[in-house]
C-alpha cells in the first residue's frame, strides 16, 4: 500500500471558494443574518471546508442526523459516528429558514412548506422547483 489512502466516503471534499466566487459570496454575506460562532462551531466549519469531515459537504440534515444517532451511519450507508450540526437558537433558525424560503420563492421556486420544526434536531425548508426539494 502507498502512502496515500482513499478518503473516507470515497471523495475528499475541498469546499473553499476561490477568486471571484469567494468575492461574490463575501459581498452577498453582508445581507445575511449573522450569528457569533463558538470555537467548536468554527472548528466544525473548518473541518467541513478543508475536507477533514469528508464526505460531508455541510452540517447534517435531519435524515442524516437521525441515521447517525440510530446507526452511526449516514443515509447513504457511509460510517459516520458523530452528528455534526450547527446549533443555533430556535428564534435564529426560524428567522433564517423563513428568509431562505423567501429567497427561493423570489427566484421562482414554489413554496411547499417553510415552517421550522423546533422539536427536531435540525430545521429545514422545503422549497421545490420542478418537483425536486431543495
Amino acid at each position: 500500500m502507498g502512502a496515500f489512502k482513499e478518503p473516507h466516503g470515497g471523495e475528499l471534499k475541498n469546499l473553499y471558494l476561490q477568486g471571484k466566487a469567494a468575492e461574490a459570496q463575501k459581498q452577498a454575506a453582508g445581507n445575511f443574518p449573522s450569528w457569533d460562532l463558538t470555537e467548536r462551531q468554527l472548528c466544525d466549519i473548518e473541518l467541513i471546508l478543508n475536507g477533514a469531515f469528508s464526505p460531508l459537504e455541510g452540517f447534517l440534515n435531519r435524515d442524516d442526523y437521525e441515521a447517525v444517532l440510530d446507526g452511526m451511519r449516514l443515509v447513504n450507508g457511509v460510517l459516520w459516528p458523530m452528528p455534526i450540526m450547527l446549533d443555533v437558537s430556535e428564534a435564529f433558525a426560524a428567522a433564517t429558514i423563513r428568509r431562505a424560503c423567501s429567497a427561493f420563492m423570489a427566484k421562482g421556486f414554489s413554496h411547499n412548506t417553510c415552517l421550522p420544526d423546533s422539536s427536531a434536531a435540525t430545521d429545514h425548508c422545503s422549497c421545490r422547483l420542478g418537483g425536486n426539494a431543495l
